[in-house]
Formats: structure tokens, sequence, C-alpha cells
């Protein structure tokens, strides 16, 4: 074999040449950069691009076994860039790294609200699949389909959206919980992209139902049932909603994230029956179960329920709602819809105009 030495030498020799003929320039010990782009390109065209690809893979898996984890999680895009377009065949140790790398990307570009990227990544990633994907890699497949569904989602692809969504929702080992992020997905397509807001309260209902939340179809009985939350609802103390624990169970988590946008498309369809129903619910379950992210929202929801009956009780359930925001640890995301229904829709017929303005600068502030 070669020795290390050897090579590490001649390769010396030639960045040193390279340096005295203009074609580089030294920035540092071990870092060099091209003079111009013309002689970049120059140097690059004398290499096939096949080799490119092939060096690209070769110095991405020599990266991810030289770094410490932490250097790799810090450089994480720029590794799997290398990486990514390789057609060669690897070990399947190989492959699991990479696999596990393209998800990571995927996840880590849908935080930086890359979605392009995203899409780049977990496509790659499902490339890596095996044939039975859905019994040998079920969590890493069930996360790919769900970021792919998300992102396409949010690039207003519908068509490529719904490929990947009915991809999981056709499988029958799959949960109703584990299919819930698709199922949102499908939602907030109708109601966001198609705006067919009765369609998309209709869908909320029935992934509820298949959730084991019951919720009534009949427009007669949820007006029933609309009157007799609005009558029996009895409004904690703060000392009621400072003893709440945070909600634990998945199912009832997701429930509410369902809840609080079908209470929107309720609204937006007339549904003032439905409406009012999914709010009361909402907050019984926090009352019951404990404090959701959706929790909050869900108080302010119904503040302006009770608005028909006490002005005064309607602003006592949106102090309630501001006491579960900073009881939340990512009560930040709710914030803006918290302010905004508290502070225009009803604190106006309970306290005086211009003490509004100071929390319309807030709710600027958040991205209301």
């Amino acid at each position: 074999g070669t020795d290390p030495s050897q090579v590490g030498k001649v390769v010396d020799e030639l960045l040193s040449l390279a340096v005295r003929k203009a074609f580089l320039e030294r920035q540092g010990d071990s870092r060099y950069r091209w003079v111009h782009d013309s002689i970049q390109a120059a140097a690059m065209q004398q290499v096939s691009e096949a080799d490119i690809v092939v060096y690209k893979f070769k110095l991405g898996m020599e990266l991810i076994q030289s770094l410490e984890e932490k250097d790799v999680e810090s450089n994480l895009l720029d590794i799997v860039n290398l990486l990514l377009h390789s057609d060669e065949e690897c070990s399947e140790e190989d492959r699991a790294t990479l696999l596990s790398l393209c998800l990571k990307a995927a996840k880590k570009s849908t935080e930086l609200t890359s979605f392009d990227s995203c899409v780049i990544y977990a496509e790659r990633g499902i490339s890596l699949l095996p044939v039975e994907k859905w019994t040998q890699e079920r969590e890493v497949s069930l996360e790919l389909y769900s970021l792919l569904t998300e992102a396409y989602l949010s690039l207003v692809n519908a068509e490529k959206m719904k490929v990947y969504a009915d991809e999981v929702l056709q499988q029958s080992s799959l949960s109703e919980l584990e299919k819930v992020r698709v199922h949102i997905c499908n939602i907030s397509l109708y109601a966001g992209v198609m705006n067919k807001a009765r369609e998309a309260l209709d869908m909320s209902i029935d992934v509820l139902r298949k959730l084991g939340c019951k919720f009534p179809k009949n427009k007669l009985l949820q007006a029933r049932l609309a009157v007799s939350s609005v009558l029996g609802a009895k409004l904690p103390s703060e000392k009621d909603i400072a003893a709440l624990s945070p909600m634990e169970d998945e199912t009832r988590k997701a429930c509410m994230e369902i809840m609080v946008n079908a209470a929107t498309f309720s609204h937006h369809c007339n549904n003032i029956p439905a409406f009012i129903m999914i709010n009361s619910l909402m907050t019984q379950w926090t009352m019951k179960y404990g404090v959701d992210i959706y929790s909050a929202p869900a108080f302010a929801l119904f503040g302006m329920v009770k608005k028909a009956t006490s002005y005064k009780t309607s602003a006592l359930y949106a102090d309630r709602g501001f006491q579960l925001l900073d009881m939340c640890k990512e009560g930040k995301r709710t914030e803006s819809r918290v302010t905004y229904l508290s502070w225009f829709q009803i604190y106006p017929f309970s306290k005086p105009i211009h003490s509004t303005l100071k929390n319309l600068l807030r709710g600027y502030k958040v991205g209301m």
C-alpha cells in the first residue's frame, strides 16, 4: 500500500506549486482558495462529473468517520450535500448512516423553513429504504413520508403531497395516531389551499372520531349540546388553573390540535353549534386532562362564546387563557392567537378602548 506520509508530502508540494504559480492563495495553515473563479472552472473541467460525485461521497464519509458527533451535527447539511448524489453501492452500515443523516437533514431544513431542501433530503432518504420499509424501517419511513407530506403542503404542491400522504394512510399496520400528521396536512390542504372550510370541518370531525373523540355530526344534536355547554359552563378559578399539570396523553394532544383548527373552520362556515361545542370540549379537556399548547387559545375562544351571556365572564375566560399561556413551555406558538382573540374580540367590551394599544404592539411583536 501507499505510505500515507509520502502521499501527504506530495500533496503539500503540489499545493505549494499551485500557490507559486498563482492558481491558489493560502488562507491559513491548512486552508486555500482559488485565486479566480475561471481558474477553478478550468481545473474542474479536467475532472469528470462522475469522478467528482465519487470523490464527494468519499470525502463525506471520511468526515463522518473522523469528526466528533457535535462537529458532524454543526456541519450536517454540508456533509449530507457531499453524499447526496452518489449511486455507488455502499455497505449496509454506510446505508444506515446515510439514511439517518438524510432524516436529520430533512428535519433541520424544516426547522429552517427550507422546504425545497427538506424534499431533496427526505426523498434521498426514501431511496435508501429497503423494499419492506414499513416492516423493516417503520419509524424512519413514517417520519420521512410525514416530513415530505408537510413539505409539499408548504410548497403548495397538492399532487406530490397526495402521493406521500396516501402511502401513509394506506398502511394498515399504522395507528390513527401515527397517521395524524398526514391527516392534519390533508385537512389543511382543504382549509387553506382549496378554501373549503366546510369540508375541512367534516374531515376534522372524522379524524377526531377515529382517534376516539366522539363528536356528533348531526347538526340538531350539535345545537342541543352547544346550548347545554354554554349554560352549564363553570368558570374555573385562577387557583384551579394553577393546579393543573401538563397534558401527557399523545392522542388527546393530537385531538386538541385538530380541534383548535376545527373551531376556526366552523366559524368560517358559520356552523355556530360546532364552534361552541369544540371550544367547550377543549376547555373541559384542559380541566380534566391537563394543560396543552392549545389550552390557552381554547379558553380565549370560549370567551368569545360567553360574550353572548356576559361580557365580564367572557373577559375572565380570556384572563384564564393568558394564565394558561404563561404555564405552557411552548406558549409562544399560540401567543399571537390568544392576544388577538382577547384584546380585539373580548376585552374591548369590558375594558377601556385605549388599553388595547399596548397589546396591539405586543401582538405585532409576536407575529399577530
